[in-house]
């Protein structure tokens, strides 16, 4: 049995095997106790970690990192949305042959354009957030945009203003655009404290 004490990160991580080592910061394997998984850690050298400037420095390169990813998201989604716009009328038919259902589909697909941007923003968003530590907020207003206000506008759109399942659609592509914006504005927000 090992007496070996791991050294533990911002009560957070769990460090293990430097794995790289850069111009400012080594590069660990490292145990993430709140998420329960292995990721790779970048810790600052001593001498930098002390240095307002490198600190700077360091927010801002995962900053930049973290806005490619959302960019390369948007591409993604972006790309998908194409994808069912140019096939809103052929996709449905590979699963049903009735014109009428091929119709209503495609116009779902329309819809589908849009919230794939949103709903991959705020997936990209949200699993950031996770990363960062920060759960509570953005589960309580992912729970308040989808409850409170998507689903209430969804039964609304469709049995009261007579927009059948193009306005429940209607309501998820706003519900999951206002969750993206939250999100993406907490995760900035966020990040400047860290």
């Amino acid at each position: 049995m090992s007496n070996h004490n791991p050294t533990i990160i911002n009560d957070r991580y769990e460090l293990g095997a430097r794995i790289g080592r850069g111009g400012m910061a080594d590069v660990f394997l490292a145990r993430d106790l709140l998420l329960d998984r292995e990721v790779a850690l970048k810790v600052l050298f001593p001498e930098h970690a002390i240095d307002p400037n490198f600190v700077e420095r360091f927010r801002r390169e995962a900053q930049s990192a973290a806005t490619n990813l959302f960019i390369l998201t948007l591409g993604f989604m972006a790309l998908a949305g194409v994808a069912f716009f140019l096939g809103k009328e052929w996709l449905p038919s590979l699963y049903n042959e009735h014109p009428g259902t091929i119709a209503a589909a495609s116009q779902l697909l329309l819809v589908a354009v849009f919230f794939q941007l949103s709903d991959g923003v705020q997936v990209t968003a949200l699993g950031a957030l996770r990363g960062l530590g920060d759960v509570r907020i953005p589960t309580w207003a992912t729970f308040v945009v989808y409850f409170g206000i998507t689903l209430p506008l969804a039964y609304f759109a469709a049995k009261h203003w007579g927009m059948g399942a193009l306005g429940v659609w209607q309501a998820l592509a706003l519900g999951l655009t206002l969750s993206a914006g939250f999100l993406t504005y907490r995760f900035y927000r966020v990040l400047k404290t860290k």
